[in-house]
């Protein structure tokens, strides 16, 4: 079983690195591979389209219950963007120079002397936080818990800026004491009349588990605040492991400690109309 067949069990996309040794079986689609011939223009701005809208299907902002529990929705709520950014650039390898995608962060340095217009990728990390109701049973008392959450996607664009494809979408949960993310849902990106929005799929994955560490949310980002995920876990059954998990360490792949490093950008206060 070659690494690249792993790919399936991952259901993310990542640029590849080119520091990474040439020898090595693919791990991680490229963007560039997106045939021109593919292309199709979606009108998504993230600027104006992450909306109550938007959210409203995913738990934390209208009646979506979470897992099976009522959500008690406290307009406005705070959502804090996250975002980590590839881009086309121009290294020196091997006395040659090669096209590759970079993290905007990334330790490893690209040409000044050649510019390149090419596609891009951003990963996005919307985090808030609400509360659900769950009911003992004995007593009938009702106990409200508070939930860290964390909403997923991926925007792909052209050259002209022009946005592709919007997946994968996940949601999950952040783990504070283990300074983790664990997304137990695949989520939607859809489209009706105009408007834009995230749902669950038709078919829920009963066995769809993923883990980013480490995470680090402040609560009160600034400029700063940012942090690097290091490894992606997949614990459903996969190609490589069978039931154990498979763990991709992204530094040692990429030999970049800012492979996958998430960089605060700005807060929404999300209300329903």
């Amino acid at each position: 079983m070659t690494i690249t067949k792993s790919l399936s069990v991952l259901r993310i996309t990542i640029p590849l690195m080119s520091n990474y040794k040439l020898k090595h079986p693919l791990i991680f689609i490229l963007v560039l591979s997106l045939s021109s011939c593919l292309e199709q223009r979606m009108l998504f701005d993230p600027k104006k389209d992450i909306n109550y809208d938007f959210l409203k299907k995913v738990p934390g902002f209208g009646s979506a219950p979470f897992v099976k529990y009522p959500v008690t929705v406290k307009p406005p709520v705070r959502l804090d963007i996250y975002i980590c950014s590839f881009s086309e650039k121009i290294i020196e390898k091997n006395d040659l120079l090669q096209y590759t995608e970079l993290n905007d962060s990334s330790s490893i340095p690209s040409v000044s002397y050649l510019a390149i217009v090419g596609n891009s990728q951003k990963l996005y990390m919307l985090h808030y936080q609400f509360t659900y109701t769950v009911t003992i049973k004995k007593s009938g008392k009702k106990i409200e818990e508070p939930a860290d959450a964390v909403i997923f996607f991926s925007i792909k664009q052209n050259a002209s800026g022009n946005v592709l494809a919007v997946k994968p979408c996940y949601f999950g949960f952040v783990n504070e004491e283990d300074s983790l993310i664990h997304f137990t849902t695949e989520l939607s990106f859809k489209k009706n009349n105009t408007q834009f929005y995230l749902g669950p799929l038709k078919k829920i994955q009963n066995n769809f588990s993923l883990l980013f560490l480490p995470a680090y949310f402040s609560a009160s980002p600034g400029a700063v605040s940012r942090f690097n995920v290091d490894k992606i876990i997949t614990l459903d059954k996969n190609k490589v492991g069978g039931s154990k998990p498979l763990i991709f360490n992204i530094k040692k792949i990429f030999r970049d400690k800012n492979a996958l490093q998430f960089h605060y950008n700005n807060t929404l206060y999300i209300t329903p109309p």
